[in-house]
């Protein structure tokens, strides 16, 4: 089982048979949702089957926000809530709506606030959109690579004091701060 770390979703391993009764509500429908919208990772040499004969598929699913998960997610949240950590669940109580996306956080004006979600993941994949817009905007304008990193370091700035604090007082840059979360050292930003 895999909690600590808040990019992965509901690694969970169940012992049990499935509930008796499908929980069908919010969680379940937004992950539902969001596995729509997942995209396909590296494939595995193999699958997991559960205790009620159910098989994953042989890759782990990207979602637009950031976070990985598996094919058998929403499997779980339906079939097997007893069994999954509060902390998992809490990961998933913290997506957005499927509807969410990214560009409705970056403003079309690159000097305007870029407005985050909340959540370590997810607004890192905005600031990681913003840059890259950021960047597509002043190489269009004509502007040297220079004046474009400088642009783009003054527009990381606000965001990296913002989340700069006790549970990250190492991090010298947003490369080595997004390493860290990347390796789940970081925890999630309560909301």
């Amino acid at each position: 089982m895999i909690t600590a770390n808040p990019k992965l979703l509901l690694y969970v391993e169940p012992q049990n048979p499935k509930l008796e009764k499908t929980v069908e509500d919010e969680l379940t429908a937004k992950m539902r949702g969001w596995m729509k919208l997942a995209k396909e990772g590296p494939r595995y040499h193999g699958v997991h089957t559960n205790p009620d004969g159910y098989s994953s598929q042989s890759c782990d699913y990207m979602l637009p926000t950031g976070h990985q998960t598996h094919s058998l997610c929403v499997h779980y949240l339906a079939n097997h809530r007893s069994e999954i950590p509060e902390a998992e669940l809490e990961k998933v109580k913290r997506l957005p709506s499927p509807g969410f996306t990214l560009d409705t956080c970056i403003p079309k004006d690159p000097t305007e606030k870029i407005k985050f979600y909340g959540d370590p993941m997810i607004d890192m994949e905005i600031l990681k959109c913003a840059l890259g817009k950021l960047n597509v905007l002043l190489h269009q304008k004509g502007e040297d690579k220079p004046t474009r990193q400088k642009g783009m370091a003054e527009l990381r700035k606000p965001w990296q004091k913002a989340i700069r604090g006790p549970a990250i007082p190492n991090a010298a840059s947003m490369d080595e701060l997004e390493a860290q979360w990347r390796a789940g050292l970081v925890p999630p930003v309560a909301r």
